[in-house]
């Protein structure tokens, strides 16, 4: 298949950040104690991000139709297995706070622009790959979801979505796949000029760092936080820093106009 080691580096680094990601709140703590959680993660994220990167190849994709595809995936997981969507303080069965930040902040800004423009950082992407059939969709999608559902059957501490939330969750996702293709319809075809940002270089360098820092020397305090057994230290450390990176990165594409290489 032409451009697959092309396609795999780029979804193996876009992978391995956010494998750091995740361990950053869990810390290195975790992974000795719980090896087979990074195996079972390892197949959520590298299956989803050959999918994105399939969208962003096929239809030439742009920064902000990361950021839809973030919050329609992280609600459409949420109805699979509710984590801090469901945490108290809730309204109509949502924490609203929790499932704007998560989806949008990490989903979409941390776990989408940043994690695929880091990649693409490391292996500039060929536009000429073969895209994925559709037995790979099939496939990857299987495996997200059984995965998931192996996480609900296992983890700790699940509060059950209340039928209004569960009705509002499959509304979001309607409405994020409809804006997603309203976007893609609207997107000129042509391949997008990559060209790298000093900026966001910054911004990636300095995340990595962090993530690396907190998982290594604040893995103490774990505690257990919805369904995720997170050192509580390196969570608050983690939130914040994706929170000050997240309304940054909005505010330089705004002002800048400027889009981000994905």
């Amino acid at each position: 298949m032409r451009g697959i080691g092309n396609r795999l580096r780029i979804v193996f680094a876009a992978t391995g950040f956010n494998l750091l990601f995740e361990y950053s709140m869990r810390g290195v703590n975790n992974l000795l104690a719980k090896p087979i959680l990074m195996i079972f993660l390892m197949g959520i994220y590298f299956s989803y991000f050959m999918l994105v990167d399939d969208l962003i190849r096929r239809y030439r994709l742009r920064d902000y139709h990361l950021v839809v595809i973030g919050f329609t995936f992280g609600c459409l997981s949420s109805l699979i297995l509710p984590g801090s969507v469901t945490t108290p303080p809730t309204y109509l069965g949502i924490n609203w706070i929790n499932l704007i930040y998560v989806n949008i902040g990490w989903w979409g800004i941390v776990q989408g622009i940043i994690t695929f423009y880091i990649a693409t950082r490391i292996t500039p992407r060929r536009w000429d790959t073969i895209p994925l059939s559709r037995i790979w969709w099939i496939a990857f999608s299987i495996a997200i979801i059984g995965i998931y559902l192996v996480f609900r059957i296992y983890a700790r501490n699940i509060q059950a979505i209340e039928p209004v939330g569960i009705r509002l969750l499959i509304i979001f996702s309607i409405i994020g796949v409809l804006v997603l293709r309203k976007l893609v319809t609207d997107t000129e075809r042509e391949i997008p000029k990559y060209s790298p940002i000093i900026f966001m270089d910054i911004v990636s360098i300095s995340t990595i760092a962090v993530f690396i820092l907190s998982s290594i020397f604040l893995s103490h305090g774990p505690t257990w936080i919805s369904i995720h057994y997170v050192n509580l230290p390196a969570l608050r450390l983690i939130t914040i820093w994706t929170l000050i990176v997240s309304v940054v990165v909005v505010i330089y594409r705004v002002l800048s106009s400027k889009e981000i290489p994905v």
